[in-house]
């Protein structure tokens, strides 16, 4: 009899504990998202979460005046536009799946092939903002670093039309003075601007398919160097 009594006792407390739980995550789930019904709330949250643009942090504030003073002609709206068409571009190159299309660095072609699936797409591609993260001098190699917010509808196999909020990195890069780069920056991806033959020698000066001048893209051209969605 004793031990019946302890075990009467045993699942009235365990039950009793349960209750006052279940009526305290109820209570949070209320206070909190506006239902007891927690399935509910998880759902709003997701919901929530689909629809809601991820947050920007960056270091515009402090670093745009000192981009100004180095590049005084360098429109910064310009360039957030043209990070912004860089991004897009890339998401075509991995929805159209060609791995003979043209990459400005190793960088971008990594993370472009390693997104490409016959199955993956990436589609109403929904751009939010821009913002400029940081920019830099090391060596003779000037950085910008920019960070946007987007949306996409993203689709493979076992997902279909699943809305993604996120957020990319991207990052140019301007050769400020090519002949005292060392041998390791000369891998560097630059490109033609007519025929997008790659420049190998950075002391070139005509493209040696095309014959067209090429100096300036060393010298005053910001390059698209990486990508990376965080």
């Amino acid at each position: 009899m004793p031990f019946l009594i302890g075990v009467i006792i045993l699942i009235t407390a365990v039950l009793i504990g349960y209750f006052i739980i279940r009526k305290k995550i109820r209570d949070f789930s209320t206070q909190f998202f506006g239902t007891s019904n927690i399935k509910s709330a998880i759902q709003k949250l997701e919901i929530e979460a689909e629809e809601t643009p991820k947050s920007l942090s960056g270091m515009e504030s402090l670093a745009l005046p000192i981009l100004q003073e180095d590049f005084p002609d360098l429109n910064i709206n310009e360039m957030k536009s043209l990070c912004e068409n860089k991004i897009l571009e890339c998401f075509k190159k991995v929805n159209d799946a060609n791995n003979d299309e043209h990459f400005e660095s190793q960088k971008i072609e990594n993370w472009v092939k390693d997104k490409i699936s016959k199955s993956t797409k990436y589609d109403s591609i929904k751009i939010h903002k821009t913002i400029l993260n940081k920019y830099n001098k090391v060596d003779n190699i000037a950085t910008l670093s920019f960070r946007t917010a987007l949306q996409y509808i993203y689709s493979d196999d076992k997902i279909k039309n699943k809305k993604v909020q996120t957020r990319f990195e991207t990052e140019f890069i301007y050769i400020i003075d090519s002949s005292k780069l060392s041998e390791n920056q000369k891998g560097l991806a630059l490109n033609c601007p007519n025929c997008g033959a790659p420049i190998k020698n950075l002391k070139q000066k005509y493209c040696v398919y095309c014959n067209c001048g090429i100096i300036d893209v060393v010298k005053k051209v910001w390059t698209f160097n990486n990508i990376r969605e965080f």
